[in-house]
This record gives C-alpha cells, sequence and structure tokens, in this order.
C-alpha cells in the first residue's frame, strides 16, 4: 500500500516518478531525506529534463543500510544522490533521528530507540 507522504512526494514532482506507479523500497524515517533529495533535484535540473520522459527515478531502496536512488539523469543529480546516501548512513530509517549502522542480520540505520526493531 503507498503511504500518504509517497503519494505527497509523486503529486509534488510527477514528472520524477515512472507513471502508473512506482515502489520505495525504504523506511519511513528516510521519507524527509527523499523529500529534500527530490527538491534539489527539481532545483538543479533544466526544463528540458522535466518533461515527464527525459529524467525520472528507476529504483529508489535501502540497500546494506543505505539508501539507493537510480535515475536517467545528468551528473549534476549524482552529486544529490550521493548526498542523499551519505545522510541516509547516519538517519534512523524508521523515525528519521540520528542513527548509526547496525549489524544483526540485516544492516540497517537505525537510532537508540530502534536498535532492536528487526526488518
Amino acid at each position: 500500500m503507498t503511504k500518504e507522504w509517497q503519494q505527497a512526494l509523486v503529486a509534488k514532482f510527477p514528472y520524477q516518478f515512472p507513471k502508473g506507479g512506482f515502489y520505495f523500497a525504504i523506511g519511513d524515517g528516510w521519507a524527509d531525506l527523499l523529500a529534500e533529495m527530490c527538491r534539489r533535484v527539481d532545483v538543479v535540473l533544466e526544463e528540458e529534463w522535466k518533461d515527464g520522459e527525459s529524467f525520472r527515478w528507476t529504483d529508489i531502496k535501502e540497500k546494506f543500510g543505505s539508501l539507493r536512488a537510480s535515475n536517467t539523469g545528468p551528473e549534476d543529480v549524482e552529486r544529490i544522490v550521493e548526498w542523499a546516501e551519505e545522510v541516509s548512513l547516519r538517519t534512523c530509517d524508521i523515525c528519521g533521528q540520528d542513527g548509526r549502522i547496525r549489524r544483526g542480520g540485516w544492516v540497517s540505520v537505525r537510532c537508540d530507540n530502534h536498535e532492536e526493531v528487526s526488518r
């Protein structure tokens, strides 16, 4: 089921997402980070990239505790993605508070309050 923050993000930046739906494979704690990443992308992209075909996210997921955001954009976007990936390594993927990499079955970023929450 699509969550409200996901629907709001797609509605705010429709050209960034494929038509027909998009699956976000990340925790709710990264919702604000993802919104900021999309906002920054919107600022740096020239208008010709905003036609709904030229730029789009192809995959947004968590892998080994870090955000991964694949896209069809220019180099400017890659710098933003690198920034977001770095921030994700210290942001709890459940609540968005300061966190750190936790290992134990799955590798994830969790705050002290969510350290024991399994995936």
